[in-house]
């Protein structure tokens, strides 16, 4: 008796599923939907009600999310003046929610999804909260860390942590290029982490194989240390005198430090406007190392 109440209730659920699936695609399918018109099924129940068909309804929503962005810029086209407000950009996001936590391997929602977050920086939050789930599901994938960190960037303007997820990207084992890990070094010093970038440099030198790879690392990691040693310079100095130096050659007079380190890159290291310890290069080989001496002294 229990079983066939259970089996009963399985099968009126499934049914209030389908209908419910139907209503709501075929409701997209007829044209924009106007607030209150669709309703949304909860990211949580998405899982319970789709029973096995899991695979199914994440295709059936995403779907739903391309059928309505298909309709806005078909709207644009004869209409000019009609800008698609935010809440239905929200449904959109809503179905690709429901489409990666159905099936979170399922790659062109995230980047479905990272579009609407650069035309929109207002969703940019939702937008990273589905890509982190996706990136945990999709290990091996350094595409969607490297996306969060564009995000992060210059979205959220926090290079703190986009350096941590470029940095993600660049040591994961699907990535075959070296510009990731000289991209995570510079964010890691422009967020004042400059220790960090160090050693992540340093450990990716221990798996780098690739001879222009590894000179390229190599000469990153010798700039950042000089960067490095000069801030903790700076540092001591403000704790010995109360006052940051104005110039850097004030570490080498007061015995602070040996020497200016030599960036590897030609220019110069000085001291900033801002307090912070700076290259003349900006971490790019530059020609005439003379000109940006005076420069950084000045």
């Amino acid at each position: 008796m229990i079983k066939t109440v259970v089996l009963s209730l399985i099968v009126a659920l499934a049914f209030c599923a389908q209908g419910f699936l139907q209503n709501n695609l075929y409701s997209f399918q007829k044209d924009i939907p106007r607030p209150g018109t669709v309703s949304e099924m909860p990211v949580a129940l998405s899982r319970v009600i789709s029973l096995e068909y899991a695979l199914v309804v994440s295709d059936i929503a995403f779907v739903k999310s391309l059928n309505v962005f298909g309709r806005i810029l078909e709207n644009r086209r004869n209409s000019s003046s009609q800008i698609a407000p935010m809440w239905l950009w929200k449904k959109i996001l809503h179905e690709l929610e429901i489409s990666t936590f159905l099936d979170g391997y399922f790659l062109d929602p995230y980047y479905f999804s990272n579009t609407i977050a650069s035309s929109h920086p207002s969703v940019v939050n939702e937008v990273n909260t589905m890509l982190v789930r996706g990136a945990h599901m999709r290990y091996w994938d350094w595409e969607l860390p490297l996306y969060i960190g564009f995000n992060n960037y210059f979205l959220l303007n926090n290079p703190q942590e986009a350096s941590r997820w470029i940095m993600e990207a660049a040591e994961r084992p699907g990535n075959k290029s070296n510009i990731l890990g000289t991209l995570a070094a510079r964010l890691a010093y422009r967020g004042n982490q400059t220790e960090n970038g160090i050693v992540f440099l340093r450990r990716m030198l221990e798996t780098a194989k690739d001879p222009v790879t590894i000179e390229q690392y190599r000469e990153r990691l010798i700039a950042l240390e000089g960067i490095w040693l000069l801030e903790k310079g700076v540092e001591s100095y403000k704790n010995t005198f109360g006052f940051k130096p104005l110039r850097l050659s004030q570490l080498v007079e007061k015995g602070i430090v040996v020497e200016i380190p030599v960036d590897p890159y030609g220019g110069v290291f000085f001291l900033g406007e801002d307090g912070k310890v700076k290259t003349t290069s900006n971490f790019r080989p530059i020609n005439d190392r003379r000109s940006s001496v005076s420069k950084s002294e000045d």
